[in-house]
């Protein structure tokens, strides 16, 4: 079953939010969404309409530890937790 279709109105706070770095999460929750549905209309967003990611670098730089060989590496962001030549080696699949 499919949800509600997004309005004109809906769809410009949206651009406006995600250029302004506000997270899905509370995007989703002020237009009373789910986190998934606007997920996707973010990705829609990106593939279709050339929308562009205006959000800022926040310059999280840092030395963190390859989860994979233990090596300290620099990550650009917190979330980037391997090592470059390990994500050369992955198929996109984790392998442990």
């Amino acid at each position: 079953m499919r949800g509600q279709l997004y309005t004109e109105e809906e769809i410009g706070k949206i651009k406006e939010w995600y250029e302004a770095g506000i997270s899905i999460a509370k995007m989703a929750k002020a237009l009373g969404r789910g986190y998934p549905s606007v997920r996707g209309r973010v990705g829609r967003m990106h593939h279709k309409e050339g929308f562009k990611d205006k959000r800022p670098d926040n310059g999280d730089y840092k030395q963190r530890k390859c989860l994979r060989c233990g090596e300290m590496f620099i990550s650009s962001w917190k979330g980037n937790r391997i090592c470059k030549s390990h994500k050369e080696q992955s198929d996109g699949f984790d392998t442990r």
